[in-house]
């Protein structure tokens, strides 16, 4: 993937094979990307109809089998935020422990986020998302529930790949225990930060061109 534009224009590039497929960005962000953050279009179904995922209000977790295509839904829905990213709606906060996969976007994520690979700084980050969750929670306390991104309020998105190696594989037990804290925070009592992606036993099936039903319990409850 390659984001370097030299416009004002959001641009990211998909590389199918040998050809990179430039996929830029369909519109300029406006006061109705809010309402796209909760519809982010990340395919087509075989039947061609658009196959969107909920990100705001909720938490995601991809999960599967080496191979099995998660990259594809992170990057699908880091390329649907790019016009809210360019109007400072959205912050992705990228955590990159492996170094395998996020990497490839650095370049966007500190542009209009952030980004850490270390383990203590992707401890500090979540931290950070921690602190600004609370912050937000006290301004915004008693006023209203849901939340409209602005520039002066964005929605943060915390992208972590993966979430083992932050938890599971963390053998510092200092930083782990940290980055357990904060997360349980985070999934608590935010509503739509945490982007997870991690492997998962057995095969696993399925795609943004060809996506395989959810089991009805694996569903994220509706608001």
């Amino acid at each position: 993937m390659s984001t370097e534009n030299t416009s004002s224009e959001p641009v990211c590039e998909f590389w199918h094979g040998t050809r990179p497929v430039p996929a830029p960005a369909s519109h300029r962000a406006d006061e109705r990307d809010s309402a796209r953050l909760e519809r982010l279009p990340v395919g087509r179904r075989e039947d061609g109809t658009p196959f969107a995922i909920r990100l705001q209000g909720t938490h995601l977790l991809i999960a599967g089998a080496t191979g099995a295509g998660k990259g594809s839904y992170l990057w699908g829905l880091v390329r649907a935020m790019l016009p809210a990213m360019a109007a400072g709606q959205v912050q992705p906060w990228a955590c990159d422990p492996k170094l395998m996969e996020l990497a490839f976007g650095r370049a966007l994520f500190d542009r209009y986020g952030r980004y850490a690979a270390d383990f203590a700084d992707t401890a500090g980050l979540v931290e950070a998302a921690v602190i600004e969750m609370q912050a937000r929670a006290r301004r915004f306390a008693g006023k209203q529930r849901d939340h409209t991104p602005t520039p002066e309020h964005p929605f943060v998105v915390v992208l972590v790949d993966e979430i083992a190696f932050l938890t599971a594989h963390q053998a510092d037990r200092k930083l782990r225990d940290r980055t357990l804290a904060a997360l349980a925070t985070l999934t608590t009592q935010g509503r739509g930060r945490l982007l997870r992606c991690g492997r998962a036993p057995g095969p696993a099936q399925g795609s943004p061109e060809h996506p395989q039903p959810v089991p009805r319990q694996a569903r994220a409850a509706p608001r």
